[in-house]
């Protein structure tokens, strides 16, 4: 059956022909024209068609994971849709500016009255899919500073429970396990999963994922050993995915990596916690400080005895020092010792009384300063023989009791010869410390005793002094305006102002007659205004 395209063709063959006079056909609706567009559309394109060009536009995927976009190149756009089910077999992310051959059908969309070109994969040109999805990986995670050395955890050095996330069947499982196995007490937690193929890189996550968040159901784990052997760069692709490269970088726990060999790297590598190039060398270096551990608690050892052995012949020395020290072979040094420490203290005391002694004269001698304005010659005599009675007493008191201490130091001495020093010793220091103390309350008591004694005489200096004349009713007249007192008649002239202090106050008067009367001796009485 002749196409759409071809009857155009066959037509176009024929320029030189007039074109023949055909019916007027009549008119078809819009969906039966586009249903024979989209057929022969179909017809003339039976099968998938390469096309390269630009990505253009892209919006990336939808909710429900379609991808569209355009494929471009100078001189024609071609829009484009791929469906979620081809979009989860791509193995990069397209993006604007990469040129890529895109293979798929044409179709027509008859609500919208479009046309697609609807693809079944997408080939970057010049580079594998492969290589361009570890590219764009690996800029997105460096950007994120996930490869960065301060983020990445310290490795134990002494593990005892490690996860060997692998495969079972991987010849990398059995290159770790012969390492492993030389350290019997380690314990070993096998997590199958899949190191290669469609999904694998989603279980490796998963299993990351899943033995941080059990860890502490399984007792603990201290290690997170992920690795496989060697195979190619699609092979190994799975440890380079995103998805993996985060668990990986999420794991409370740290990793170590050893994937393929030495030349191959992938983006678990990059993250993890320690890269290893191969699964031996990651088992090995695991296990590093457990290998060297037998020579490290041996050169222990030996330093320890070398300690122990040091302590104990420095200990012996100390103590024949100690055994010859002089206080231990003549413990009469003990006690001369103790004689110069009674002696300071019997000084002390003797410096203490001294300046009681002074404080007390200083006191008197203010007393006595006081009381010389009011001349009390004989209440001063009287309270200087009654203090120097009280210093003979204080002085005869404290020889006394200096004769007591020392006769009871020369008993301590007897007794310290007899008994041995430390037991003397100790009851000399108490004893003296009550006649310490007893000293110190006698020397209170007199001084007490002495201060109450000037307080008396201080009493009856009032009782001596002039408001005590007045109140008898004596007074004393001075003149107002000189303040002289007046001892004569003949002092007060006719006119002056008086001022006469009584017991209960003053009096102002005024002189108007001069001319004295005597009166039995006495001052007459002048005629005042008060």
């Amino acid at each position: 059956m002749a196409s759409f395209f071809d009857v155009h063709a066959e037509l176009n063959k024929r320029p030189d022909k007039e074109p023949e006079k055909r019916p007027r056909a009549d008119p078809v609706t819009v969906s039966h024209f586009t249903a024979q567009l989209k057929a022969a559309l179909k017809g003339a394109f039976p099968h998938t068609v390469a096309v390269k060009g630009e990505i253009s536009n892209f919006k990336g995927p939808n909710h429900s994971g379609h991808l569209y976009f355009s494929v471009k190149d100078a001189g024609a756009v071609l829009p484009v849709v791929m469906f979620g089910s081809a979009a989860r077999n791509l193995k990069f992310k397209p993006a604007d500016g990469i040129e890529v051959v895109v293979t798929g059908r044409i179709d027509i969309y008859e609500q919208g009255g479009k046309y697609n070109f609807i693809l079944s994969s997408i080939t970057p040109v010049g580079t594998g899919a492969l290589e361009l999805a570890y590219r764009q990986v690996y800029a997105k995670l460096e950007s994120e500073g996930l490869f960065a050395p301060e983020r990445k955890r310290p490795i134990p050095p002494y593990p005892r429970t490690i996860a060997l996330v692998t495969s079972k069947g991987a010849a990398g499982l059995q290159d770790q396990l012969k390492v492993l196995r030389g350290f019997p007490f380690l314990r070993l937690i096998v997590v199958h999963v899949p190191v290669q193929g469609e999904g694998a890189g989603e279980r490796i996550s998963a299993a990351l994922d899943g033995v941080n968040k059990h860890a502490s159901a399984l007792g603990g784990i201290d290690l997170i050993l992920l690795g496989r052997g060697g195979g190619s760069f699609e092979d190994l692709f799975e440890f380079s995915r995103e998805e993996v490269a985060r668990a990986v970088g999420r794991s409370k726990i740290p990793v170590i990596t050893g994937i393929g060999h030495e030349v191959d790297t992938a983006i678990a590598d990059l993250v993890a916690d320690h890269h290893a190039h191969t699964p031996t060398a990651a088992a090995a270096f695991a296990v590093q400080h457990w290998a060297l551990a037998g020579e490290f608690v041996a050169s222990a050892d030996l330093r320890l005895r070398r300690e122990i052995r040091s302590l104990l012949n420095e200990s012996a020395r100390r103590t024949d020092r100690a055994a010859r020290h002089p206080f231990l072979l003549r413990p009469e040094e003990i006690t001369a010792r103790r004689h110069v420490r009674v002696d300071d203290r019997e000084s002390k005391l003797e410096l203490a009384q001294r300046a009681v002694l002074t404080r007390l004269r200083n006191r008197v001698d203010s007393v006595e300063a006081r009381l010389t304005k009011h001349d009390p010659r004989r209440v001063l005599l009287q309270r200087r023989d009654t203090l120097f009675r009280a210093q003979s007493r204080l002085s005869a008191a404290a020889g006394f009791r200096l004769r007591r201490l020392e006769s009871r130091l020369a008993t301590l001495q007897s007794r310290l010869d007899r008994r041995g020093p430390a037991v003397a010793i100790t009851v000399a220091t108490q004893k003296l410390a009550n006649l310490h103390s007893r000293l110190a309350r006698g020397t209170s008591a007199v001084l007490t005793l002495a201060s109450r004694r000037v307080s008396s005489a201080d009493a009856q200096l009032r009782v001596l002094g002039p408001d005590s004349i007045l109140a008898r009713g004596f007074s004393i007249t001075r003149n107002a305006a000189t303040g002289k007192v007046l001892r004569s008649p003949t002092d007060a002239e006719v006119g002056d102002t008086l001022l006469t202090r009584l017991a209960g106050g003053e009096l102002i008067s005024k002189v108007i007659r001069p001319e004295p009367t005597e009166t039995n001796g006495l001052n007459p009485p002048a005629e005042t205004v008060s």
